[in-house]
């Protein structure tokens, strides 16, 4: 098994248009040893991307001018296509468009809102491959 990175090595975009939801999401990474950042637009996370390494992106679906859809195709080209997105939504998704979603060439992960903390700390840890804080302070088995 390879070894796990420090959270703090790792940066993390968070993109949605409701700014309560970013500064939850920013303190929830920020407490697992994150470096993270938030843009309120779409248009703003693009240009964050194209200016900043990034090792993975909270994506909210539903946003104004450009939608989570939109921002993930512009993510496609080369140069970021290989960064990990979670894809978060308050709109109800069905199944299929939910496995759709998922289908995208960088979709690691769709979580639906109300966010389980719980449930999208552990995968951003899975998907990045880090060391959860508790995990670092015990040495006992």
């Amino acid at each position: 098994m390879a070894d796990k990175s420090k959270p703090q090595d790792k940066q993390i975009l968070i993109i949605d248009d409701d700014e309560s939801i970013c500064l939850y999401l920013k303190a929830l990474m920020d407490r697992e040893g994150f470096k993270s950042e938030f843009c309120n637009s779409g248009e703003e996370g693009v240009a964050f991307v194209n200016k900043q390494n990034v090792d993975l992106i909270l994506l909210d679906w539903m946003m104004p001018v450009l939608s989570g859809f939109e921002v993930l195709k512009l993510l496609q080209s080369d140069e970021h296509r290989n960064i990990p997105v979670i894809v978060i939504t308050a709109r109800v998704t069905d199944d299929s468009t939910a496995d759709m979603i998922r289908q995208e060439i960088n979709v690691v992960d769709f979580v639906p809102k109300p966010i389980k903390h719980e449930y999208l700390v552990s995968r951003v840890h899975q998907i990045l491959n880090t060391v959860p804080p508790e995990q670092k302070t015990s040495t006992f088995k």
